[in-house]
This record gives C-alpha cells, structure tokens and sequence, in this order.
C-alpha cells in the first residue's frame, strides 16, 4: 500500500512540475564598425576598435544580452604608439 501511495504521489509530483518548452536563443556575432564621433568634443573622433569579439544572444521574448570583448583605445593613449 505504501509502495502504491509513494508511486502514485510521484506520478502526480511530475505532472505538477512544470516543464520548460521555451526556445534556446539565437547567438549570432555583433561587430562594431569604427566611426567618427562628432558629438563630444568641438571636433570630430576617430573611434577605431582594436578588439572586437562580442555576441549578442537573441532570446525569444525579444531579450538581447551582448557580451565579449570589445576595446577602443583613446586618442591620448592611440598618439602614444605612434
């Protein structure tokens, strides 16, 4: 009788656990492209970026997560290697 109750409270403890059906996300690459920034100085910057390895993860409630590397010297420091 115990065995029986023991498996029937099993039985009803999965159908009660919910299970999880959602979509994996969509992981695709998110370069950034260098451009000139012209709004926070008086005169335009070059922004170039020297590591560029981020992805953004696309999940199906619309949620985007980007994450990776992703470095753009400054102008100060960019002179110094010149």
């Amino acid at each position: 009788m115990r065995r029986l109750l023991f498996a029937l409270a099993l039985v009803v403890a999965m159908l009660a656990v919910p299970v999880a059906l959602a979509d994996p996300p969509v992981i695709v690459p998110a370069p950034a492209v260098d451009f000139t920034d012209s709004t926070s100085c008086a005169f335009p910057v070059a922004i170039h970026f020297t590591a560029n390895g981020e992805t953004a993860k696309i999940f199906s409630d619309g949620t985007i997560i980007v994450t990776g590397p992703l470095a753009a010297p400054s102008p100060r420091t960019a002179r110094a290697y010149r």
